[in-house]
């Protein structure tokens, strides 16, 4: 448990003063997962990762594991999870769970930056969004200091000052800065795309 808080960065949580690591722990078959309630959509996340719990080796058709590439089953499972979804990280439960108040694009289905920065507008509809009590899933590439390859992320707050977003980020690996209270401008490096969640899908 130790670890896991350090690694959500709750030392640098207090320090913006959005949500709440509640301290309860949900626990799936002998693993056990923080918690996070945010202030602004009121909801609590159960907090996923591909590289920890039973699922890690589930395999694809193509033989990859979720802790390899599954970022978008764990980021779609973190946030489905505060609408009261409960199904864990799993092959095929994407980003499809949800309904999406974006448009179709290149590179992959969102609001998109065609592999550049965000623009000032994008940004501002990010920090809107989320002002507004919803979630964002981000997709950034190479260029990001968030990954060497591709990566989704989950952004379930935002600082009262709109410049700092809580990311959830799915790996119990990544140093502090790339998890938890992270500023908006590093995030808007090298984007792929991103989604403006709202609400379940059904799917």
């Amino acid at each position: 448990k130790d670890k896991l808080m350090r690694n959500i960065g709750i030392n640098n949580f207090m320090v913006k003063q959005g949500g709440e690591i509640t301290g309860t722990y949900t626990e799936i078959i002998g693993y056990e997962f923080p918690i996070y309630t945010s202030k602004h959509t009121g909801r609590s996340y159960i907090w996923y990762y591909q590289n920890y719990g039973p699922w890690i080796n589930n395999t694809n058709s193509n033989g990859t594991t979720i802790t390899k590439a599954g970022c978008a089953m764990t980021s779609s499972a973190t946030i489905a999870s505060g609408y009261g979804d409960m199904r864990v990280p799993q092959w095929g439960l994407g980003t499809a769970r949800f309904k999406k108040a974006t448009s179709i694009s290149k590179g992959c289905s969102g609001n998109t930056a065609n592999g550049k920065n965000l623009s000032s507008s994008q940004i501002k509809e990010i920090q809107d969004w989320l002002f507004s009590g919803h979630e964002v899933l981000i997709h950034v590439d190479s260029g990001s200091k968030y990954t060497n390859n591709q990566h989704w992320m989950p952004l379930v707050d935002i600082s009262e000052d709109g410049q700092y977003v809580y990311n959830m980020n799915t790996r119990t690996d990544y140093s502090d800065d790339k998890i938890g209270w992270c500023s908006i401008e590093s995030l808007s490096i090298d984007v792929d795309c991103y989604h403006l969640i709202n609400g379940l899908s059904g799917n």
